[in-house]
């Protein structure tokens, strides 16, 4: 009986060709699509999760309610961690990660860059899942310039040899043991990392300092039964012990469950950028919309096409079929379909998951869907749409007599309503994706072509790898610029593009409390040519000053309003608030006022800065600006110029407007993915429209002939047929806007600059659904309209 009905599904797909193949495809396409999300949505999800003592690992970052353009900092001063272990008992361990930085790592004749490592505390490999392949985790990172590597950095430095107990040599000055081999840290972590170094080896004049040397990443793990809350708010007891009024008044300290930080924390100084749970709920919305589209295309033509197969349910019956019989024949062949499309999508998924993964920023693969509860979701779905779509006919067209249905009395005409709702659903969800991809686009564009109050072409930036050269900076300057097509060259310790510091300063007339939280630039006195930005009051660094260097500052405009000293902060004084034998920066005048520039995402509203010329030492970047069209002639100068100052380390060179670009590229990559999204779910609503016009024609084949026998024209029966669908597709409009501007609006509220969302959207959106509308309609209502009468008229 079973090979009976498979025989019988198969030969209705095949018999009905057009409509087999747009069920397949569409539902193919739409499954496909949920499946990508679904994956993408289940592997963010998992961030951290794999950590046997998750549930009780803690970051303790310093979060502020100030309007400082962040919520706070995700880095410490070393003391938070120590003293958390030392006073507050349900504390069991403690590990802090500072960055390592790039350094020119060697082991005999290999030599590489490396930077993605840190100094951390002997205990992250017991607090952490961390496995060591070799080396005990106890002791691995006892001992001063100890390292431990991953197993991709044991290959790329020692090949096939047995690292344990080698020497790499870095910047050839340190030599680092090698006491332990890690498993390659998994991608679904927040912070991943290619070596670690002990963290007795790092030093620095500020380490012991509770406010200055905030740069440790700290984690604590709290024994069985303990309470964050009770420690944050022990935590808070002794930051109050240990540091100024003024600090823990703006600061507290707060405990992120660690699995819940790549999806919740958007601090200042992230390890790297997290993802966030409003941009995954925008996914797993946009593609359970083009599910439901694909679900909704199934269902209309299963059911339109089973209102065809009266005369086969008669027939079926009166030899002695039996309604269960029927049923399950029906309901066969919807999982038969449904399946086949199943098989298509895994395909998809299959072909597309590469570009897709490298669209979203993620790194997961094919091995994700093969996780227990992953196969059950999606199978659940495959049975789930088999019985949406199978019920009407099995149900439904099961129950009518033979003897009616034979006769010709038994019409069914019940799901007519039911399929027009289904297409209006169609084209306000569709509408609402083209009204959201416009608007995104939009905005993506103003935040290209927006003045940023700098120039950021034309620039290329050089990491400092040696900083013994930095004595010698206005050598390498003077040499630079002799290079043909260079026109500029500045050394600074950050630049543009949210590397920039938080140094505690005092303003002359200013309470502590009403303080702005200002960000700091560390720079030379060409700083602003190389950069283009623009002098509203007073003057820009000059060596014709003696007094610039280590002497003076310079605000933007925003410094001054938010001082409220528009107008007149030419000659007010300022003070870098750290010892006076590190840096003289007391009591020194402002001298220029810049002309506000976006120093971060357009995310942030632009924050006060000021600018100062350091001593030598702080330098850490060198940005070259350069003359259109010379790029390679600037570079081969570069790589001359610089082996002559530092001969050990390779110079590395960056395009700088690449490097502020990222600053939206989660943004971006999201507006593409949706756009991508939008094209699918429009393409499946057109194959939805047009099967169902397909099939009203064919079901009104005879009234067309008549009414061409009767004198009507072509125009009039492509008319007959199209109108009805198209006011379907307006209704499906007009409904969808206001949908569209609600969640556009909640999108660009993320922005502090923002497009306008002009009429010229709606139009063309309206524009864009009739056209595609007409399109789907339109082969099938002439292919109807210029059939031959006698043709249509034939009986059976």
């Amino acid at each position: 009986m079973f090979k009976n009905y498979l025989k019988i599904a198969f030969r209705n797909l095949i018999k009905n060709k057009v409509y087999s193949s747009i069920n397949i495809l569409g539902l193919a396409a739409g499954i496909a699509c949920f499946i990508l999300i679904g994956l993408y949505i289940s592997f963010e999800f998992s961030f951290d999760n794999y950590h046997e003592n998750s549930d009780s690992i803690y970051r303790v970052v310093a979060t502020s309610d100030r309007d400082d353009n962040y919520d706070g900092v995700a880095k410490v001063t070393a003391p938070w961690g120590e003293s958390a272990l030392l006073n507050i008992p349900e504390v069991e361990a403690v590990t802090r990660f500072v960055f390592h930085g790039t350094s020119l790592m060697r082991y005999e004749n290999n030599r590489f860059f490396e930077g993605n490592g840190f100094f951390a505390d002997s205990s992250v490999l017991e607090m952490f899942t961390f496995p060591l392949l070799e080396g005990d985790p106890k002791t691995a990172l006892d001992s001063p310039n100890s390292i431990v590597i991953d197993e991709d950095f044991a290959a790329r430095f020692f090949g096939d040899e047995n690292p344990m107990g080698k020497t790499i040599t870095v910047s050839e000055e340190t030599e680092y043991t090698v006491t332990g081999i890690l498993a390659n840290i998994p991608d679904n972590s927040h912070f991943t990392f290619d070596f670690l170094v002990s963290l007795t080896s790092y030093s620095h004049p500020d380490i012991d300092d509770w406010i200055v040397w905030n740069q440790f990443y700290t984690y604590l793990k709290l024994r069985d039964g303990a309470n964050s809350k009770e420690v944050e708010i022990k935590m808070e007891q002794i930051l109050d012990t240990n540091l100024p009024e003024d600090y823990t008044r703006n600061y507290e300290a707060t405990l992120q469950p660690l699995t819940s930080i790549h999806l919740t924390s958007n601090l200042w100084r992230e390890i790297t950028l997290n993802s966030d749970k409003s941009t995954l709920l925008v996914y797993g919305v946009v593609g359970l919309f083009v599910l439901l589209l694909a679900c909704i295309n199934f269902i209309n033509l299963m059911t339109a096409r089973a209102t065809t197969r009266l005369k086969e349910v008669g027939i079926r019956k009166t030899i002695g079929a039996q309604r269960g019989a029927l049923i399950r024949q029906f309901l066969g062949e919807s999982v038969l379909t449904v399946f086949i499309s199943l098989a298509f999508a895994l395909l998809i998924v299959d072909l597309i998951l590469p570009g897709f993964v490298a669209l979203a920023n993620s790194s997961f693969d094919i091995s994700l869907m093969l996780q227990p509860l992953n196969i059950g979701v999606i199978l659940g779905i495959a049975f789930f749409i088999s019985l949406m779509s199978g019920v009407y006919p099995a149900f439904v067209l099961s129950s009518p007599k033979p003897s009616a249905i034979l006769k010709g009395v038994q019409k069914i005409q019940g799901n007519v309503s039911l399929r027009k709702g289904l297409v209006v659903f169609q084209f306000t969800a569709s509408v609402a994706l083209i009204c959201s991809t416009l608007v995104m686009q939009k905005q993506f564009d103003y935040m290209q072509n927006k003045k940023l109050g700098f120039d950021k072409e034309q620039i290329l930036t050089i990491p400092i790898r040696d900083f013994s050269i930095n004595p010698r900076y206005e050598a390498i300057k003077d040499r630079f610029t002799s290079i043909p097509g260079v026109r500029d060259v500045s050394f600074s310790g950050n630049m543009p593009g949210g590397s920039d510091w938080g140094i505690p300063y005092s303003a002359e007339g200013i309470d502590e409390e009403d303080e702005p939280s200002f960000r700091v630039l560390a720079v030379d006195h060409d700083f602003l040519d190389v950069y283009g930005m623009n002098i509203a009051e007073g003057r820009g660094f000059s060596t014709e000053y003696s007094t610039d260097t280590q002497g003076s500052f310079l605000i933007n405009q925003e410094a001054a309003r938010q001082l409220g000293w528009e107008g007149e902060a030419i000659g007010k004084l300022m003070s870098i608030d750290i010892d006076p034998n590190v840096l003289p920066m007391q009591d020194k005048p402002v001298v220029g006022v810049v002309e506000d520039f976006h120093f971060r995402s357009m995310k942030e509203t632009i924050a006060p800065v000021y600018f100062f010329i350091p001593p030598p030492n702080w330098f850490a970047n060198i940005s070259v600006k350069i003359e259109s069209g010379r790029t390679d002639e600037v570079l081969d100068g570069l790589e001359n110029a610089w082996a002559e100052f530092d001969p050990v380390h390779p110079i590395t060179v960056s395009f700088f407007d690449e490097q502020y670009g990222r600053l939206h590229q989660v943004e971006e990559n999201a507006g593409q993915l949706i756009s991508y999204l939008t094209i699918v779910a429009i393409i499946i609503a057109c194959l939805g429209l047009f099967g169902l016009v397909a099939f009203s024609a064919q079901q009104r084949t005879k009234e067309i002939g008549i009414r061409k026998v009767l004198g009507s024209s072509v125009q009039g029966i492509v008319a007959l047929l199209s109108k009805e669908y198209l006011l379907l597709v307006l209704i499906g409009f007009f409904v969808g806007l206001p949908l569209s501007y609600y969640w556009i609006s909640s999108w660009l509220n993320q922005f502090a600059y923002q497009t306008t969302v002009g009429i010229e959207v709606y139009l063309f959106t309206l524009g864009i659904t009739i056209l595609i509308a007409v399109l789907a309609v339109l082969y099938q209502a002439l292919k109807a309209a210029l059939i031959n009468p006698v043709e249509s008229l034939k009986s059976e």
